[in-house]
C-alpha cells in the first residue's frame, strides 16, 4: 500500500492521556467538559479591566460597527512566574500568549500523571501561537520596543518562533521542540507533526499546545462586512442565523503518547489519535483566503484511510465551524463528499460555538474536546443555537446537529481545522483498545507519601488537596497514589512527608504534617511494596498568579481642572445641602455617606460627563481628588479633553501616579500619623462600612480600604485569587511588614487568607482583627443556587438599611432589580436602587467563593475577634444554607494567640449603634500602636 494510505496499526496509535486548558469559562479539564456539556456560550461584554489592557487599540472603539463582545479567559495579565523559575523583570516582558502557554502545558502534564523528573524521557514540545499584539500593543507604547533598534530581550518573549523553545528550557524538555504554524489549523497540523514524532521514536512523549491572545480583542472587535467576525455577537454554525465568529482567547494542551506504552504503564487514557492527515487546497479555490472542498475532503478521507475506519463508522465531527456563510457551506460540502451516506447519523459540533474563534489554539482546544467526548462516550450539544435553527447545506445528508447531550457507545470521532491559506488537518479520535486493569490487591503495609511545594505554603496546600481527595476516595491503594506522586508531581524545595497504611490514616496525617526543607533533611527511602501501579489522578498544582504588565502613560491632553473642582464641589455642597464644598473638603467627612455617594456618581456623570465607580469616590473623596481620579484612571468626553493644563491645574491635579486597573481596588480612608491599616470589604464589595469609625481615628493611623474590583462583579473569583490580588495592591503602597488586616464578615475570611499569603511569603503580619466573621465550616457544605440569593436579598435589604423594608408585591422576583422596583419603604433614589441591583452580584460572588474555602494553615500571628452579642436575623443564613455559629469558632482554624472581644449588637447593627463603634474604636485603636 502506498505510504501515504498507510494504515496506522496498533503499534502507531498514539493515545491521548493529558489535557490542560486555560479558556474561557474554563481553567481544568473538568470544567471544560461541564461547559461543553452545559451547553452554554462564554460571549459576553468586556469588563472595564479588559477594556483597560486592550487601551493601545482604542480607537477601534468609535467605529460604528465596533462590537462589544469578547471571549476571554480569566484574568488575562496574570501569571505565577515564581513557579517556573521565571524573573519578574522578564515576566514583565512576556506576551501573556506564552504565559498561558506555559501553564496550559504544565497542567497537561501534571494531568497525564507525567510531571515528575523528565531525566529519563525524550519529551518533544510541539506549540502554535498567534502574533504578538503585546508587542505592538502595551510594550511598544511603553517605548521598549523599536523595530529599528529591537530589544533581544522584549523579542524573544514575544515573537511565535521561541514559544516552544522557551517551554522545552523551562522544564528541561530534551525531545524535538518546534513552533508549527499555518493559521487557525496550526495546533491541529502540530498534533500531525507530534503524532508522527512519536511514531518514528524521536520523542517518547510529546506535548501539543496552542496559546491565542490577541489585546486588541479583548474589549471587542469591528465587524466589517467581509470579515469573519459576527455583527450579532454571536457564533452559531450550520445555522440560518450564523453570521460569523468572535474572538476567542485562551491556551489548550494535549499529552500524546505511544499507545503501546500507555496501556503497559496503565495510563488514563482519554483517546486514541488512529488517523491523521494534512493536505493544502492548492490553487483551486476562489483566492488565497478561501476555503477549498477538495483539500478539506482529501483531509478527512485520508485520515479515515490511515485509521483504518470505515468513515461510514463515524457518529461525530468536531468541525472548524467559524459560522461564516461561505466557511461552513464549503465544509458542508467537503464533508459529504468525505463522509458520503449511511443510516446513522453523524452529529456535528463546533467549540467556537461555545467560545468563539481560539486562532492558533483552535486546533488543540477542539481536539482536547472531542478527546473528552470520547472519553465520557457522550456527544455534546452544539452551543447557540437560534430559533431558526439548521441549514440548507445540510439537507438531505446525514448530519445532524445535537441540540441535547447524545450518549454514545464506542464513539468514533473526526477533528477537522482548516487554516487561511489553505492548510487543512483532520484527526480520527477512537476510545482507547486494549486497556487492562489490575486485581484488587488488599495489603496492610507502611506506605510513605511525598507531596512538594516550592515553598512552604504551596507544599501545604498541595498537602491539604491531597487529603481531600484521599478522603473522597477511602478505597484507593496508597502504594498506587505514591507511585503517582514520584511519577506525576515535581520535586521541589519543601515537602510534606507521611507514612501510612489506608487513606483515611494518610489523609489525617497530611492535614497536619507541617512541611520540611530539604535542604535541611536528609533523603530517605521510600518504604513500601513495590508492584504493578494502576493511574491515580492527582490534585493539579494551584498556581499562585500575580500581575505582569507593562503600563504606558495615556497621552490624552489635560484639560483645564479648575472650573471642574468648583462644579464637583457645587454637586456635592448641593447633596448635603450646604455650601459648596472647597477643592481639599472631604465629602465623607462633610456629612457624605454610602446612598448619597451613590447619588453624587450619577450627578458626575449626568451633569459633567465624569464617569466613576464608587470605589473610585472612597479614594478621591474631595472635588479636587475627583478630578484627579477621573483623569487619571476615566475618559472625560471629547469636549473637555481639547484645553490645555495650567500651572493652577497642576496644583489641584497633583501627582497622576497612582494604583491602576486590579490596583485601583485600594482606596485612602484616612491619612495619619501612625502606622498603615488595611481593612477588607464584607460581602458587598465596598468598606463604606468602616469609614465613621476610621474617622474618629483618622489621627492615629492612615486607614486604606480593600475594596472588590467592580471589573470581576458576575466572574465568580476566589477567595484565594482575590487575596493574592489585594496583596499585590497592598505592597504598592507597604512594601514590606509588618502589616495590619482588618476584615469584617466575609472580609475577615479574606484577611485570614491575605495573612496566609504574606506569612507565606516571609512578611510578618503583627495583627489581624477579625469582626463578626463567620468560621469557614459554616460554609462549607451548603448548597444553594442564583434563586435562593434572589430570595434571601429583600431579607438583606432589610439588615443593611436597619428598618423595616415595605415591597409593592411579594414576588416572586426575577431579578435583583425587579427587588428593587419593587421597594416602597424606605423611598431610595432611582440610582441607589441601581446600585443595590449592582450590588447584589458582587454579594453572590462573595458568598460563591466562601462555599469552597477552608484555610490551608493557621495564621502564626495575634489575632483579636470582635463577636457580636446578638444573633444574627436567621432568614438570610437559613436561605443561603449557612450554619448558624459563633465567631469565636474560628479559633480553631487560628493559633493560641487569640483574644475574643464581645461586641454589643447584631451582625449588622455593630456598625450603627455607638456601643458596638465604641468597642469597634478601641479595638482599632489597639492595632494602631
Amino acid at each position: 500500500m502506498n505510504d501515504q494510505h498507510r494504515t496506522m496499526g496498533a503499534d502507531t496509535a498514539v493515545s491521548i492521556v493529558g489535557i490542560g486548558v486555560r479558556l474561557p469559562g474554563a481553567e481544568t479539564a473538568d470544567e471544560f467538559w461541564q461547559l461543553i456539556l452545559s451547553g452554554q456560550q462564554t460571549f459576553r461584554a468586556p469588563t472595564e479591566h479588559e477594556r483597560e489592557l486592550s487601551s493601545d487599540f482604542a480607537q477601534a472603539e468609535l467605529n460604528a460597527d465596533y462590537r462589544a463582545v469578547t471571549s476571554t479567559a480569566a484574568e488575562v495579565d496574570t501569571f505565577d512566574a515564581d513557579y517556573f523559575g521565571i524573573p519578574r523583570h522578564e515576566a514583565s516582558l512576556l506576551d501573556p500568549q506564552q504565559r498561558f502557554l506555559i501553564e496550559a502545558a504544565w497542567q497537561a502534564l501534571e494531568d497525564s500523571g507525567h510531571a515528575g523528573d523528565f531525566g529519563a524521557w525524550r519529551v518533544g514540545v510541539f506549540a502554535s501561537m498567534s502574533p504578538s499584539t503585546y508587542l505592538s500593543g502595551p510594550l511598544t507604547s511603553a517605548g521598549l520596543w523599536d523595530p529599528s533598534d529591537p530589544s533581544y530581550g522584549v523579542l524573544v518573549g514575544n515573537d511565535k518562533d521561541f514559544a516552544s523553545a522557551r517551554l522545552s528550557y523551562l522544564l528541561g524538555l530534551g525531545g524535538p521542540s518546534m513552533n508549527v504554524q499555518t493559521a487557525c489549523s496550526s495546533s491541529l497540523v502540530a498534533t500531525h507533526e507530534a503524532c508522527r514524532a512519536l511514531q518514528l521514536g524521536e520523542c517518547d512523549l510529546a506535548v501539543v499546545v496552542g496559546s491565542s491572545i490577541s489585546l486588541a480583542h479583548l474589549s471587542g472587535y469591528v465587524a466589517r462586512t467581509g470579515s469573519i467576525f459576527s455583527p450579532s455577537g454571536n457564533c452559531r454554525p450550520f445555522d440560518k442565523a450564523a453570521d460569523g465568529t468572535v474572538k476567542g482567547n485562551g491556551a489548550a494542551a494535549v499529552v500524546l503518547r505511544r499507545s503501546a506504552d500507555a496501556r503497559d504503564d496503565l495510563d488514563r487514557v482519554y483517546a486514541e489519535v488512529v488517523g491523521s492527515a494534512v493536505t493544502n487546497d492548492g490553487s483551486a479555490r476562489a483566492g488565497f483566503a478561501a476555503p477549498g472542498v477538495d483539500g478539506q475532503s482529501s483531509a478527512m478521507s485520508l485520515a479515515w484511510a490511515r485509521s483504518g475506519l470505515d468513515t461510514r463508522d463515524a457518529s461525530f465531527v468536531e468541525t472548524h465551524g467559524t459560522g461564516t456563510y461561505l466557511g461552513d457551506r464549503i465544509e458542508a460540502r467537503s464533508m459529504q463528499k468525505a463522509f458520503g451516506d449511511a443510516e446513522t447519523p453523524c452529529y456535528l459540533g463546533s467549540l467556537k460555538a461555545t467560545m468563539g474563534h481560539l486562532d492558533a489554539a483552535a486546533g488543540v482546544a477542539s481536539l482536547a474536546k472531542t478527546a473528552l467526548a470520547v472519553h465520557h462516550g457522550m456527544i455534546p450539544p452544539m452551543a447557540g443555537r437560534s430559533s431558526m435553527s439548521g441549514r440548507d447545506d445540510l439537507s438531505g445528508t446525514r448530519f445532524a446537529i445535537p441540540e441535547q447531550p447524545v450518549p454514545v457507545d464506542e464513539l468514533r470521532a473526526g477533528v477537522s481545522s482548516f487554516g487561511m491559506g489553505g492548510t487543512n488537518a483532520h484527526v480520527v479520535l477512537v476510545p482507547p483498545t486494549g486497556t487492562t486493569a489490575l486485581p484488587h490487591v488488599d495489603i496492610e503495609e507502611d506506605v510513605q507519601l511525598e507531596v512538594f511545594g516550592p515553598d512552604e505554603a504551596r507544599a501545604r496546600a498541595a498537602a491539604h488537596a491531597l487529603a481531600e481527595q484521599l478522603r473522597q476516595d477511602p478505597e484507593v491503594r496508597l502504594a498506587n497514589v505514591a507511585h503517582a506522586l514520584i511519577r506525576g508531581r515535581r520535586r521541589d524545595r519543601f515537602v510534606v512527608s507521611v507514612i501510612a497504611r489506608s487513606a483515611a490514616e494518610a489523609a489525617a496525617a497530611l492535614a497536619v504534617a507541617a512541611p520540611v526543607d530539604l535542604d535541611h533533611r536528609a533523603d530517605t527511602p521510600t518504604p513500601g511494596v513495590r508492584l504493578p501501579h494502576e493511574w491515580v489522578t492527582l490534585p493539579l498544582t494551584r498556581l499562585n498568579r500575580t500581575r505582569f504588565w507593562v503600563r504606558s502613560e495615556p497621552n490624552t491632553p489635560i484639560t483645564s481642572a479648575v472650573d471642574e473642582v468648583a462644579e464637583v464641589g457645587a454637586l456635592m455642597g448641593h447633596l448635603l445641602e450646604t455650601d459648596p464644598l472647597e477643592a481639599d473638603d472631604d465629602f465623607f467627612l462633610a456629612g457624605g455617606d454610602s446612598l448619597l455617594g451613590i447619588d453624587l456618581l450619577a450627578q458626575l456623570e449626568q451633569e459633567l460627563g465624569v464617569q466613576l465607580e464608587y470605589t473610585d469616590l472612597e479614594a478621591a473623596r474631595t472635588p479636587a481628588g475627583v478630578v484627579r481620579h477621573a483623569r487619571h484612571g476615566k475618559r472625560l468626553d471629547a469636549e473637555r479633553a481639547s484645553t490645555v493644563e495650567t500651572s493652577a491645574d497642576r496644583t489641584l491635579l497633583g501627582d497622576l501616579d497612582g494604583p491602576q486597573g486590579s490596583e485601583r481596588s485600594l482606596v485612602r480612608l484616612t491619612r495619619g500619623e501612625g502606622p498603615e491599616v488595611f481593612l477588607v470589604h464584607p460581602a458587598g464589595g465596598t468598606t463604606s462600612c468602616y469609614v465613621t469609625v476610621c474617622q474618629q481615628l483618622r489621627d492615629q493611623a492612615t486607614f486604606w480600604g480593600v475594596n472588590f474590583p467592580g471589573e470581576l462583579a458576575g466572574q465568580r473569583p476566589s477567595i484565594r485569587s482575590l487575596a493574592t490580588r489585594y496583596i499585590r495592591a497592598m505592597r504598592q503602597q507597604q512594601p514590606e511588614g509588618p502589616y495590619r488586616l482588618v476584615g469584617y464578615s466575609f472580609g475577615g475570611n479574606l484577611a485570614v487568607e491575605m495573612t496566609l499569603q504574606l506569612e507565606a511569603a516571609g512578611e510578618e503580619v503583627s495583627q489581624l482583627v477579625l469582626i463578626d466573621a463567620h468560621p469557614p465550616h459554616a460554609y462549607i457544605g451548603g448548597e444553594c443556587g442564583p434563586e435562593d440569593y434572589l430570595d434571601a436579598f429583600p431579607h438583606l435589604l432589610s439588615a443593611l438599611l436597619g428598618t423595616e423594608v415595605e415591597f409593592s408585591s411579594q414576588g416572586p422576583f426575577r431579578s435583583p432589580q425587579e427587588v428593587m422596583d419593587a421597594l416602597r419603604s424606605p423611598q431610595l433614589s432611582e440610582t441607589v436602587r441601581g446600585h443595590m441591583a449592582s450590588f447584589f452580584d458582587v454579594w453572590c460572588d462573595n458568598h460563591s467563593a466562601l462555599k469552597g474555602w477552608l484555610p490551608d494553615a493557621a495564621p502564626r500571628c495575634p489575632v483579636v475577634i470582635l463577636e457580636a452579642t446578638a444573633p444574627e436575623p436567621p432568614e438570610v443564613l437559613q436561605m443561603l444554607d449557612i450554619k448558624e455559629t459563633l465567631a469565636r469558632e474560628w479559633a480553631r482554624y487560628l493559633s493560641d494567640d487569640v483574644v475574643i472581644v464581645p461586641i454589643e449588637g447584631d451582625h449588622y447593627s455593630i456598625f450603627r449603634d455607638e456601643a458596638g463603634l465604641a468597642t469597634m474604636r478601641k479595638a482599632l485603636s489597639d492595632v494602631c500602636r
